[in-house]
């Protein structure tokens, strides 16, 4: 039931859509063919993030994409909208629907050189740091972030909890060892850590993106 995305987007007839990957959220390569374009698309549950939500991560991405980093944007609808709510799947439930450009590049997992290649480790370092300059000085636009701000889903909302300190409290105490390897490691290292900040100001405290793993990014030379 790839019609729907199509139809939103104005895609040539002959698209094909390859899923990426199923999680959370539904990723799938959207190629054109031989003269279109390639894009991808990102289906949402929308039991999973709010539309608000979503629309605060695209502001996220289209005011970080001011700066010198190299990000995908989300690309209008036929609606002028980023975000087309579409039915995708046999059973009939609403998924928010949007389409990115296309990341130039490679992905960085075969043989793990993301971790392991000193240029591409050095890259995302750098990446990340400018990825912090960008919230500390809101992008340049302390308004639109600020409203980005409210409705930007926390950390601890995704993947059932799985990074909620109280939620891996309480599974330590029940005796998932996982979770207290977790816990002593957060009252050791990570909680200290925090503390030693100092009050919560605009560098270090805000929006980021808390997912920059091996298979959320791709290299180019």
């Amino acid at each position: 039931r790839e019609e729907e995305v199509k139809q939103l987007w104005q895609l040539k007839e002959e698209t094909k859509f390859t899923l990426i990957k199923s999680s959370e959220n539904h990723t799938y390569l959207v190629d054109e063919g031989e003269h279109g374009k390639k894009y991808v698309v990102r289906l949402t549950p929308d039991d999973h993030r709010s539309k608000e939500a979503i629309q605060a991560e695209l502001d996220f991405i289209l005011l970080s994409s001011k700066s010198s980093l190299h990000i995908c944007k989300p690309i209008t609808n036929k609606n002028n909208n980023y975000i087309g709510a579409v039915t995708p799947y046999a059973d009939n439930k609403t998924y928010y629907a949007v389409l990115f450009e296309h990341a130039e590049g490679t992905n960085v997992t075969d043989k793990w050189i993301g971790l392991t290649d000193d240029k591409l480790v050095t890259a995302l370092g750098k990446a990340l740091a400018e990825l912090h300059n960008v919230a500390a000085n809101k992008a340049g636009d302390p308004q639109r972030w600020d409203n980005m701000i409210k409705n930007i889903p926390p950390a601890s909302s995704t993947h059932q909890g799985s990074s909620d300190i109280a939620k891996i409290k309480q599974r330590a105490e029940s005796g998932h060892t996982t979770s207290q390897m977790l816990l002593e490691l957060y009252n050791s290292t990570i909680n200290p850590f925090l503390l030693s900040l100092g009050p919560q100001s605009d560098s270090t405290f805000g929006a980021i993106h808390g997912d920059l793993n091996v298979s959320n990014y791709f290299a180019k030379d």
